[in-house]
């Protein structure tokens, strides 16, 4: 019993320290978007939307252990679970992530 106690205690300390910061997740994500891009303007859209309003619009709440971060960027709503410095959807991010993303960024700028 006592080993057991000890190896969630260890694993425990192990998901704290590695738990992701909201950097590790806006890399995560810029990378998620980038590999979805299939042109030059898309990865271009992509750089500028990353930088300047995937951040602003992305919310972390840590709960030690793991963290949940959610993004709402135009029409899509992304869920994440973050832990040991990986990263896991739970919630439409296929949908955040498709070429409707960028078609309904360039309607509404355009």
């Amino acid at each position: 019993m006592k080993k057991f106690i000890l190896i969630l205690v260890v694993i425990g300390l192990l998901a704290a320290f590695t738990n992701p910061t909201m950097d590790d997740y806006l890399a995560w994500y810029k990378n998620e978007l980038a590999q979805k891009a299939n042109s030059g303007i898309e990865r271009a859209i992509t750089n500028f939307v990353s930088d300047t309003v995937i951040e602003s619009m992305s919310v972390r709440s840590d709960n030690v252990v793991f963290s949940i971060f959610t993004t709402d960027v135009l029409e899509s709503h992304t869920k994440v679970l973050g832990i040991l410095k990986k990263f896991i959807p739970i919630a439409n991010v296929a949908a955040s992530l498709n070429r409707k993303c960028y078609s309904s960024w360039l309607s509404t700028s355009i």
